[in-house]
């Protein structure tokens, strides 16, 4: 498999599905009675058709949703693979209690669910760590069937990465980090409500909440309220209340989370997974964000974990569970984000030791340092407490050989965004404003600004692992971080506080496999309106374009008539406010659309000119201006007045301005005096108008 990620006993063993058909819950499920004592359950993560395959498409940039859906049904592991499970499962006196598209879990006595796991441990296996074989790996009916397990350990199992401001969380005082000064700052315009396209980016969080903050926040900036309009929406995963916090601020983070999404991309949905802040927990709701990603209702882009620990504090089973469950999210085509940490290279809080965070340490997981960022200046430089190293449990990807050709161990990490709480977001929870910041920040940010530049595109097209293409981009894709000390030397390139930098990210999404994004004039005086084209990574073997009605499908178009290389503009038919269209075809066949508007304006305005003496016989002469567009015109731009005198090389009097108006001319008696008035529309039409004036 490409980046030699795995553990060595879990190579290749990917276990991915789609949402196809109705999983019962465990009432539904049948199987053998509990005996008396302790109950625990255990969640086996199935292992698929093709992991090879499953771990491609993954990676493929391509695939449309409905395609990547496709492709997954055919790698499922099946009901077979999963019935021969459960059998063997109740062979073991577990009763199975329910069943997913990815997984079985089953239920029994505590000493019988960990007498399957029972041994495993980390073992150093040289250059790449491996987690030692488990008891289960030994059942008949389990051996290939299943990539890995995993039982509730017990909790908390990870912690918030957040941070609070030097200043006060009591008060509420400006924020240096918005919105507005995010997209801003990290090249990730607006998308207008034209281009909305309904994209949904997921969180996964280990405390409920008082979701009435969010609506408090939206209120106070200007948004409309997501909870009202239902564009917020919390998901109960094994039970867990997203209303109850869990009384060590875990509800804080929930709040940062939430209220930087919908700071930075407003029109967004937001699934909230609230799960109980254990082992099985945070797989499970792992695996109800890969459930969920491939529902043609929910359109889920990117998924923010703010939630980790150090990997020393990890369970290997765990480790090995989220792992895979991580691997059917980004199979499902979600990108996946997580925090890195807030204590420098030293995660494993209280102790001197070098170590990383999970899940940023994942290799299939976008690891987020944290910048302090300084949004008028568009500059940055590493928040000294951003966190990042190298994995003692993954193995260096080959994604980031170029970067550190002489690591053996995947290097965290991956890029950087905005973390210092002092000039962090203002965030509102349980009645108080205040900064916060952590790369608990940076994690939402970067989620929230990549869906933001998918709507800006109109692209409903999952990315899923974009990582090679993240480190396939050219410096240009990202702004410069300077490092900081904290125990990790500045490295060309790449380090270990801030990875590749601080992602520009409209540039960097042409490097990651998105669709073609076609860009025009806001305004055109010629029908024949240049385009320009931004292009992904893929190669394209035929384009067409136009405007008006699209081809009905993409072999109707290619039959109409092709080029081989893009246009540099489009014909319009009429003045007026025109939608332009492009299709491009792939080497991989697939057919990718682009479009943009444009208002066309052929029509010159009509300046008038008017001159007269302010009396019968006074020496002066008032002069005035004005001029219409024709419709559907679009408006005018800017008027240009002359007063020329008989003889003179120079006017006697010339103005720019952008609005009608006048002028008083004091004559002389003899020479002759001439009015020129060119009147600019907003498209760059002109007409020119000259007037003898009275002698």
């Amino acid at each position: 498999m490409p980046g030699m990620r795995r553990f060595a006993l879990l190579a290749g063993s990917v276990a991915v599905a789609v949402a196809l058909g109705t999983f019962a819950p465990a009432s539904a499920m049948a199987g053998v009675p509990l005996s008396g004592g302790p109950a625990e359950s255990i969640t086996f993560l199935l292992t698929p058709r093709d992991p090879a395959q499953v771990a491609a498409l993954a990676r493929d940039q391509r695939a449309s949703r409905a395609q990547r859906t496709a492709k997954l049904a055919a790698l499922l592991p099946g009901s077979a693979r999963r019935s021969a499970v459960a059998d063997a499962l109740r062979s073991r006196g577990l009763r199975v209690t329910a069943s997913t598209p990815w997984s079985v879990t089953a239920r029994g006595p505590a000493a019988q669910v960990h007498a399957l796991t029972a041994g495993t441990t980390m073992a150093s296996g040289g250059a790449a760590p491996r987690v030692a074989e488990a008891p289960w790996r030994r059942i008949a009916g389990l051996q290939g069937q299943v990539s890995a397990a995993v039982t509730d350990t017990g909790g908390p199992v990870a912690h918030p990465v957040i941070a609070r401001s030097s200043v006060g969380a009591a008060r509420f005082t400006p924020s240096v980090i918005d919105g507005p000064g995010a997209r801003t700052l990290y090249s990730a315009p607006l998308a207008p409500a034209s281009r909305s396209t309904g994209l949904t980016v997921a969180t996964l969080q280990l405390s409920g909440w008082d979701a009435t903050d969010l609506t408090h926040y939206a209120g106070s900036h200007g948004i409309a309220d997501p909870v009202g309009a239902g564009r917020y929406e919390a998901v109960s995963v094994d039970g867990a209340d997203p209303a109850v916090p869990d009384g060590t601020d875990g509800d804080l983070e929930v709040a940062l989370d939430q209220e930087a999404l919908l700071a930075v991309a407003p029109a967004a949905h937001q699934r909230a997974y609230f799960a109980p802040n254990t082992s099985l927990g945070f797989v499970d709701g792992l695996e109800q964000v890969a459930t969920d990603a491939l529902d043609p209702d929910h359109h889920l882009t990117a998924l923010s974990i703010s939630w980790g620990a150090c990997e020393q504090d990890w369970d290997p089973q765990t480790i090995a569970a989220i792992d895979t469950a991580v691997s059917n999210v980004v199979a499902a085509g979600v990108t996946v984000f997580a925090a890195s940490g807030d204590d420098g290279a030293y995660d494993c809080q209280g102790s001197s030791v070098a170590s990383v965070d999970f899940p940023a340490s994942d290799p299939q997981v976008v690891g987020v340092g944290g910048t302090t960022a300084d949004v008028p200046a568009r500059t940055e430089v590493a928040w000294p407490g951003s966190g990042g190293g190298s994995s003692r449990v993954f193995t260096r990807p080959d994604y980031q050989a170029l970067f550190a050709p002489t690591a053996t161990a995947r290097q965290v990490p991956d890029l950087a965004a905005a973390a210092d709480p002092d000039s962090g977001l203002n965030v509102y929870w349980n009645g108080m404003s205040g900064r916060v910041g952590g790369t608990s920040l940076a994690s939402p940010l970067s989620a929230a600004l990549l869906t933001g530049v998918l709507a800006l595109r109109g692209q409903d097209q999952p990315l899923g692992n974009i990582l090679t293409g993240l480190y396939a981009a050219p410096a240009a894709a990202f702004r410069g971080v300077s490092a900081t000390a904290g125990g990790h030397p500045p490295v060309s390139g790449y380090d270990n506080r801030t990875g590749r930098g601080a992602p520009l990210w409209s540039r960097l999404l042409s490097s990651l496999g998105g669709t073609p994004l076609l860009t025009m004039p806001a305004i055109s005086h010629s029908r024949r309106v240049p385009v320009q084209l931004t292009l992904p990574a893929a190669q394209y073997l035929q384009w067409q374009a136009g405007t008006g009605d699209e081809p009905a499908s993409c072999a109707a178009a290619w039959a109409a008539g092709t080029t081989a290389t893009p246009p540099v503009a489009v014909q319009a038919s009429r003045d007026g406010d025109v939608t332009a269209w492009l299709l491009g075809r792939t080497v991989a066949g697939a057919c990718q659309h682009a479009d943009a508007t444009v208002t066309v304006d052929t029509a010159a305005p009509k300046p008038a000119l008017s001159a007269a003496r302010t009396a019968p016989r006074a020496a002066t002469v008032i002069v005035r201006w004005a001029a219409s567009d024709p419709s559907p015109g679009t408006g005018i731009g800017s008027y240009t007045v002359k007063i020329l005198r008989t003889g003179w090389r120079t006017p006697v009097w010339t103005k720019t301005t952008a609005s009608a108006g006048s002028y008083l001319l004091r004559t002389v008696h003899g020479p002759t005096f001439t009015a020129v008035v060119t009147a600019r529309d907003r498209a760059g039409n002109t007409t020119t108008l000259t007037r003898k004036l009275p002698s």
